[in-house]
């Protein structure tokens, strides 16, 4: 299946909602997150979304760690994406795949800019 289109991502995220999974996250790049809950679907784009790409090497990863950080620390949704987006922006805004300056305090910077 395809997922490409606004519509494509729709029709895959009902798919495997129906499968089970209760939580769906496609990064799209500069487009921002694709997100569905199965109740609800969106797009979040980092709020300072014109940000210095320097490598987009890690930058997903960063996302994912992020997303897991925030889910074993329970946030809301919201706070999910906003704090894994910053997690990303700050991986994308350094030359290499691992940023050194990534951290919680450099994140939670970021969200309250």
């Amino acid at each position: 299946m395809e997922a490409r289109t606004s519509t494509q991502l729709r029709r895959v995220a009902g798919y495997l909602h129906g499968e089970g999974v209760e939580r769906i996250f496609v990064t799209r790049g500069d487009e921002g997150v694709f997100w569905s809950t199965g109740r609800s679907q969106g797009i979040k784009k980092h709020k300072r979304a014109k940000h210095s790409v320097r490598n987009a090497g890690g930058a997903g990863d960063a996302f994912l760690a992020g997303l897991a950080y925030a889910w074993l620390e329970d946030m809301a949704l919201d706070a999910s994406l906003e704090f894994a987006l910053a997690a990303a922006a700050i991986t994308l805004s350094h030359p290499a795949s691992s940023s050194p300056a990534l951290s919680l305090t450099a994140i939670n910077r970021l969200i309250e800019t």
